[in-house]
């Protein structure tokens, strides 16, 4: 097996113990032992220390860096791209010639896509494990800065604001919503990415509290579903967007 390829394999297998085992406090489940072991059990690919050691990786906590930023670097981008979409029929959908139509269709845009998206974030097979490396990887900042691992949650958390800044600038257009002054895109998503966060972390501590509320946001004022998270971003865009006709 070429060196790449079983690098590939070794990272794989290493991401498969933390999903099937947990992080515990870290990573000292992914030894070399455990790792040869399931390559072979699974894979059959017999692997030896000196095959590694020196010429894939320096040591073992260099492996274990690199399976940590190789999940932090892969997030389920799969259910990105169901958000927008689902976004987007919205928008496609509404009747955006008055006010009322375009206020409406943000609610929905919010209630629709964020609904999506917790949903994909909350069923994915990998959505524990992310926030647990996330968690360990900042903890490590600023002191380990340029460490593979403190590297990939930087550009992990840089690649969920990109992702949220695009949704926000597409959506503000087709509404004709703006930033409140001083605040940017950004700003509204790195927001976003918190709110994300904090309600995952609830919703895995006791779904039952992060769970549903019906507002009257329906046809005629029928009741509709939300989700706490849903309610989280349609405070976050109320309270710090304006229609540009009012700021212009």
């Amino acid at each position: 097996m070429r060196r790449g390829e079983l690098e590939g394999l070794l990272i794989d297998v290493g991401v498969d113990i933390l999903v099937d085992e947990g992080m515990a406090t870290g990573t000292e489940r992914l030894t070399f032992k455990r790792v040869f072991d399931r390559a072979w059990t699974e894979h059959g690919v017999k692997v030896s220390t000196g095959s590694v050691i020196g010429r894939i990786w320096d040591d073992m906590a260099h492996y274990q860096a690199a399976v940590l930023a190789e999940v932090l670097a892969n997030e389920d981008r799969e259910g990105v791209e169901d958000t927008i979409t689902a976004v987007e029929r919205v928008l496609a959908a509404a009747d955006l010639s008055s006010r009322g139509g375009r206020m409406a269709a943000m609610a929905e845009a919010v209630r629709v896509g964020c609904a999506t998206h917790i949903g994909r974030i909350t069923r994915s097979r990998t959505a524990s494990l992310h926030m647990g490396l996330r968690g360990l990887s900042v903890s490590r900042l600023p002191n380990d800065a340029a460490s593979p691992v403190s590297d990939a949650a930087k550009a992990a958390y840089e690649e969920y604001c990109v992702r949220w800044d695009y949704v926000f600038e597409r959506s503000f257009d087709a509404l004709g919503l703006r930033p409140v002054a001083g605040v940017s895109i950004r700003h509204l998503s790195m927001l976003a990415v918190s709110v994300t966060e904090g309600y995952t972390t609830w919703d895995r501590l006791d779904p039952a509290v992060a769970g549903h509320v019906e507002r009257p946001t329906g046809t005629d004022g029928a009741l509709e579903e939300w989700t706490l998270y849903s309610l989280g971003i349609d405070g976050l865009i109320r309270g710090l967007t304006r229609f540009a006709e009012d700021v212009d």
